[in-house]
């Protein structure tokens, strides 16, 4: 999404405004009363900003709003980070009353951690539209569409209430408009500023570019967020009992504050709702320091006993916003727009206006002033008062207790994002995940390159998180969520330049072209643009998805581009190359399949993919010249897993290993990951490899499990929650040698998977080496590798005379790199020897010139 006033083009003509079709799955997602229902929850909506993202890698790292660095937070199953303004929602619920039968929703937004960007809900409802809010036959709205048609004296209906916050207006600044600061009446600021994620004692949140001068990238201080008083004492992390909270301290700092704000320590809101309390001192556990529990007596305070409860805190007590009973004239707890505290301890309810019931008590206990709330030893605990964060946000959701809930049955709600404008920057969102290499000199890229090598140039990982303390990167994050809010989210590698953005196949001395597709729904798959031989026999691979796990998919349409339309060298199904896979209710959730046709291009070309059905689906073209004519075999598996069950297999290419016969094969092979629970994810942790010994957890070892070149892991999004991931790649194999192409990894949730893998064989040609760059420089990481050509693999390489350069060394016996950091200026020459698996051996003599 676009700030407001951003133009638009004929596409998108108001690029500022997302709009969202509610799926029938999150209809009705409430618990029924009397159950526990901790897998039902209702959708959640927020913005994010300061985001580094990539949507075909699925990755998203952002000051505010992140969740675990997923840029599809629903495929993901996570929730918002902590500061963050969000909306809650249950959707369609069925209502009766007074005659009629609704469909109720139950909006609510909730600042419980604090405030990024202010928000506000607007219903939006055709006036006397059928089956929508009716017009109130009654009361102070008769004649009015801004009542519940089911029990036109609710105060907590949305039209009514609306707007729930002060438009223009913003939490984040000092605004005079308002009186409000984000600060205590001791100054104590709940301001979160960009310059605060990267200096806290516990060191996390170091996603925040700084430079060597301390400097903020992009530059600007700016506010971040504006905690509340719960949130304030959740950050950086939850109290943890004997980490940052000792509970045997009833002075300490971390953890009494959370008890007090967030009811962290149930113990202490004594006695249980089964031994009722008659005044607020019955609610103190003896021995125990007080966390101002309330003895709420939620119909009247004359009621004879209550329960004990959280509270709420303000530190400007006002007639709008009253800390107990109220005496005299009672304080209407409504609508929003004109009450900055709602539905307070026994406010009046404007649409009965007078009478026994017009009083209200049961919405919350009473509240009270941040001044009376200090530790045991007399030490005021700073709190910047809900009544503050309802100066702008008069109908949020403050603290855990809140009632700020509002009713709605519209067919359009709109969700503004600061709304009115802001008068504080907001930290734009930049399109793509930064290059390591390119981070301020301070975050050492040299040297963490060099000692995460063996996991970027041998098994190919592109991602990791980079920090500027000193600490180690780690060689890889793989495709799983992270914990990034430790350092900067940077790829190892250039993002693949493809028009869909996926990822291509890598290029060797077998696969000499290659090119790829992408799409998250649609029937049209295509490739971006490439320029094969013409005469070379081209391969490709296409794993299809449906978006929904309940509508089955069927194989492609029709397939065109690059080869003839018909006849000898059109594209052809490889023999016993496809595979249907899913569910019992669903067999048909994912497609695998080979084909294979003879390149008739001239110039530049690309591949069609006409899907049967609109689905997620990428496509993979390797260009292979030396292929022989023959597949020697092809292998196929598929299956499901489910984490809470024992022994479950690894998710393989093939049912068992296999042994290759020929001389010379290349394996391709290709794994389709399809999820089909509400919030599903997979989180890949290792490589694919051909290896029949390998057990997780372990990382793999390349130089003795002869990883096949990865492919790329392209994420397919899908309908909802439901998503994909589709994995490729291929490797040359020799003969008499048992293989299997499989992907091991730590798996959250059930999902359902398959794979197919084909051994080509390849022409015999005569071995050869080339030499790895010529060129290096000092203190600069150099990193190149021996091309070897025919032969039959799999090869060993080493240096048979004079000497590489001080600080570079070979990667390993059977990984072709050259990498390391020179040191020394010179011109350097060596033979460089690869020797295949017959012992047959070539050289080339090398040299490498490192300049100052």
């Amino acid at each position: 999404m676009q700030p407001y006033g951003t133009p638009g083009t004929p596409d998108n003509p108001n690029p500022n405004v997302l709009t969202i079709d509610i799926p029938e799955q999150w209809e009705n997602t409430y618990c029924p009363p009397g159950q526990k229902c901790p897998s039902l929850e209702g959708p959640r909506f927020w913005a994010r900003t300061g985001c580094r993202y990539d949507p075909v890698a699925n990755r998203a790292q952002c000051e505010t709003g992140s969740c675990g660095d997923q840029y599809d937070c629903s495929s993901a199953g996570l929730v918002d980070s902590g500061f963050t303004s969000l909306t809650e929602w249950t959707f369609a619920r069925r209502v009766t009353g007074n005659g009629v039968s609704i469909l109720q929703d139950y909006p609510d937004i909730s600042l419980v951690d604090g405030a990024n960007l202010n928000v506000d809900i607007l219903p939006v409802d055709p006036e006397g539209a059928m089956g929508l809010e009716a017009m109130c036959p009654a009361g102070p709205l008769q004649g009015q569409y801004k009542c519940n048609p089911t029990a036109p004296t609710d105060q907590h209906w949305l039209m009514y209430n609306y707007p729930l916050t002060v438009h223009g207006a913003d939490l984040r600044a000092n605004d005079p408009k308002t009186n409000q600061s984000c600060t205590d009446a001791n100054g104590n600021s709940f301001i979160l500023k960009r310059s605060d994620i990267d200096k806290l004692p516990t060191g996390t949140y170091g996603f925040v570019i700084e430079d060597q001068n301390g400097n903020l990238t992009p530059p600007g201080d700016y506010p971040m967020a504006c905690f509340t008083n719960c949130g304030k004492y959740e950050f950086p992390m939850t109290p943890v009992k004997g980490a940052n909270c000792d509970p045997n301290n009833p002075n300490d700092p971390g953890c009494y504050p959370w008890w007090i704000y967030c009811a962290g320590n149930g113990s202490l809101y004594y006695p249980t709702n089964n031994v009722k309390c008659q005044t607020d001192q019955d609610c103190v556990v003896k021995g125990q320091p007080t966390v101002y529990a309330s003895c709420y007596k939620n119909t009247s305070p004359s009621q004879q006993t209550g329960f004990c409860a959280l509270r709420a805190f303000y530190q400007t007590p006002t007639k709008q916003c009253p800390t107990g009973v109220p005496t005299g004239t009672p304080t209407p707890g409504s609508p929003a727009s004109e009450v900055a505290c709602t539905f307070t301890y026994g406010s009046l309810n404007p649409l009965i206006g007078s009478g026994p019931n017009s009083l209200d008590y049961s919405d919350q206990p009473p509240a009270l002033p941040c001044s009376n709330v200090t530790r045991p030893d007399g030490t005021l605990v700073p709190c910047v008062g809900d009544d503050t964060i309802h100066q702008v946000m008069h109908g949020a959701y403050t603290w855990p207790n809140d009632p700020t809930t509002f009713g709605g049955d519209s067919p359009v709600y709109r969700i503004a994002f600061s709304p009115g404008g802001t008068s504080v920057p907001i930290t734009p969102a930049t399109k793509g995940i930064p290059l390591c290499s390119e981070l301020p000199s301070n975050y050492n890229y040299a040297q963490n390159f060099v000692n995460a090598a063996d996991s970027v140039l041998a098994e190919g990982q592109v991602l990791t998180i980079a920090n500027n303390k000193g600490t180690p990167w780690p060689g890889s994050i793989g495709s799983q969520r992270a914990n990034s809010t430790i350092g900067v989210l940077c790829r190892w590698q250039p993002a693949p330049t493809t028009d869909s953005g996926c990822s291509p196949p890598l290029i060797d001395q077998d696969v000499t072209n290659s090119t790829c597709g992408l799409s998250a729904s649609g029937t049209s798959l295509v490739s971006s643009s490439f320029t094969p031989n013409n005469g070379d026999p081209l391969f490709l691979e296409v794993a299809i998805t449906t978006p929904d796990p309940a509508k089955p998919i069927d194989i492609p349409a029709s397939i065109s581009g690059c080869v003839p339309a018909s006849g000898p060298g059109a594209w052809t199904q490889v023999n016993n190359g496809s595979l249907s896979f899913g569910s019992q209710t669903n067999p048909k959730q994912g497609y695998i399949a080979w084909y294979t046709g003879i390149s008739n291009n001239s110039g530049q070309c690309a591949v069609t993919v006409t899907l049967a059905e609109s689905a997620a689906a990428t496509l993979k073209v390797y260009d292979v010249p030396g292929y022989s004519g023959t597949v020697e075999l092809t292998s196929m598996n598929s299956g499901s897993f489910n984490p809470a069950s024992s022994g479950q297999p690894a998710v393989s290419a093939q049912k068992s290993p296999v042994a290759t016969l020929y001389q010379n094969d290349l394996m391709l092979g290709s794994l389709l990951q399809v999820n089909q629970q509400m919030t599903p994810i997979t989180y890949w942790q290792d490589w694919l490899t051909n290896t029949v010994n390998y057990s997780p957890p372990g990382s793999i070892n390349c130089e003795n499990n002869l990883c096949p070149a990865d492919d790329g892991t392209d994420y397919l999004s899908g309908h909802g929650s439901y998503s994909s991931n589709a994995d490729a790649g291929h490797r040359a194999v020799g003969p008499a040698q048992q293989h299997a192409l499989e992907r091991r990894g730590e798996f959250v949730t059930p999902f359902n998977w398959g794979g197919v893998a084909i051994y080509i064989e390849l022409k015999s040609t005569n071995l050869a080496v080339a030499c790895p760059s010529d060129s290096a420089q000092v203190g600069m990481p150099y990193a190149s590798p021996m091309v070897t050509t025919g032969g039959e693999p799999d090869y060993t390489y080493m240096i048979t005379k004079g000497q590489l350069p001080p600080g570079l060394n070979p990667l390993g016996q059977s990984n072709p790199y050259i990498y390391g950091l020179p040191t020394t200026a010179n011109t350097y020459p060596y033979t460089a020897q690869v020797t295949d698996s017959f012992g047959t051996k070539a050289s080339a003599n090398c040299s490498i010139t490192v300049s100052q």
